[in-house]
């Protein structure tokens, strides 16, 4: 019973830790240079998401833990920051990591967070991000990554906003292997339309 005791106390004694790390990163990002602040924030998520993960994964074997893990990092940040840190919302930041994860190599990631450099910032422009938070929330509803990664691409090429030819594109299944270029989605978007807004078409269409 005393080294499971022992045990716990370790795993309480991780969460305050990623807390206080959580805490001092965002408090980082925010000082930031603001005409970065789109990459900042996608790299800050990255990487809450990626302390998420692998304090969950080092308290696996203890029933709830996950589950602990989350509460407590948002009790602290919303105490610390105010609303905007939600289970729901470090669920995203968890699930954004997963499905990114090789997106920004391991010593950034470490120098962002740990180090706090400003010199980092011109590392991150290397990072490939290419759109908004918005964007990568209705991204992250597709399991699959290659057709994920179609609209992440082509949303940027042809510059379409969340809320017109992004959604339009996904939730009309847009998607196929067989598009190898922009001119053929453009031409697959123009008969998919039939059934959309004209005026929105003629909007994202538009070059």
């Amino acid at each position: 019973m005393s080294k499971d005791k022992d045990n716990n106390i370790i795993l309480d004694n991780n969460i305050t830790a990623i807390c206080s790390e959580v805490i001092s990163m965002v408090k980082y990002a925010r000082s930031l240079a603001i005409k970065n602040i789109n990459l900042i924030q996608l790299v800050t998520y990255y990487t809450i998401g990626k302390w998420i993960v692998e304090e969950q994964q080092n308290g696996q074997e203890r029933a709830g833990y996950g589950k602990k893990v989350l509460e407590t990092l948002s009790n602290a940040l919303n105490k610390e920051f105010g609303k905007g840190f939600s289970i729901a919302t470090l669920e995203n930041y968890r699930k954004f990591y997963i499905m990114y994860k090789d997106r920004i190599p391991e010593p950034v990631v470490r120098e962002f967070a740990e180090l706090k450099t400003e010199p980092v910032v011109r590392e991150l422009k290397n990072v490939n991000f290419f759109l908004d938070w918005s964007h990568y929330l209705i991204l992250m509803r597709i399991e699959n990554e290659q057709e994920r990664n179609f609209y992440e691409i082509e949303s940027k090429k042809s510059n379409w906003n969340k809320r017109t030819g992004f959604i339009i594109a996904i939730e009309g299944t847009l998607y196929s292997p067989t598009y190898p270029s922009v001119s053929d989605l453009k031409t697959a978007l123009k008969a998919f339309t039939v059934c959309a807004k004209l005026s929105t078409v003629e909007k994202l269409l538009a070059s």
